[in-house]
């Protein structure tokens, strides 16, 4: 718990500037969507309570490489049921005929992606990159009652229901920090199966600004459509 504790002091300026964003609510920026990417597409989903901008500083660097971002807006704070989001994901993929998709998810937005990989396997997206993902559950649900938060406990039904095959396992890397103060489970963001890269930083919000870890991000994006983008 003394770890957690310290662990959250360090986290905390990290997670204030990303609910600043949320309040400031600034508009997408146009250039992420202004034409079609010779690279390709990536779909941004945030974590819960927080609106896209949590993931700016990482989608600014992919299209400052090439990449087209996509930001599902009215997503607003996450806070809707996992099932209930990957339903929204499912029909802004269909609505804007997007194939071969990769999808960068911070936190609960990496669970959305796995219920989506899981629900439909053969489906658009080939790539899933979580960023300090509860795969496990986080037992901070305990503290409070929401319902959207009490879907993240470890044995919850949403959670539970979680169970990937390994064709989908193959399709996630799993980027998160040496400790995270927001998911108090043993497992933390490990997922077997799937390819995991821990950074040394501690703080759930922290590692999204972490420059170790944001390359993590562009390497795997890189790797996901062009073999030789994974060097530029």
């Amino acid at each position: 718990m003394q770890n957690k504790l310290k662990t959250a002091i360090q986290n905390l300026p990290f997670s204030a500037i990303n609910q600043a964003r949320s309040i400031q609510n600034k508009p997408v920026p146009k250039a992420w969507l202004a034409k079609p990417s010779s690279k390709g597409d990536v779909i941004l989903l945030s974590g819960i309570y927080g609106r896209w901008h949590s993931l700016k500083n990482i989608g600014e660097m992919l299209h400052r490489n090439g990449y087209r971002v996509h930001v599902i807006e009215r997503l607003g704070l996450n806070a809707k049921p996992i099932g209930a989001i990957t339903q929204e994901l499912n029909e802004y993929l269909t609505k804007n005929d997007l194939k071969d998709v990769v999808i960068v998810g911070f936190s609960k937005g990496g669970l959305v992606g796995l219920s989506y990989l899981i629900d439909h396997p053969n489906g658009r997206v080939i790539k899933l990159i979580a960023i300090a993902t509860p795969f496990s559950g986080s037992n901070i649900g305990k503290l409070f009652r929401l319902p959207s938060v009490r879907e993240l406990m470890p044995n919850s039904q949403a959670i539970q229901s979680l169970r990937p095959s390994q064709n989908v396992l193959q399709k996630i890397v799993s980027i998160h920090p040496q400790d995270d103060d927001y998911i108090w489970h043993q497992n933390g963001s490990t997922l077997q199966g799937a390819t995991n890269i821990r950074h040394q930083v501690a703080g759930h919000h922290r590692v999204l600004f972490d420059r170790q870890a944001q390359e993590s991000v562009l390497a795997e994006v890189n790797k996901a459509f062009r073999p030789q983008y994974a060097a530029s």
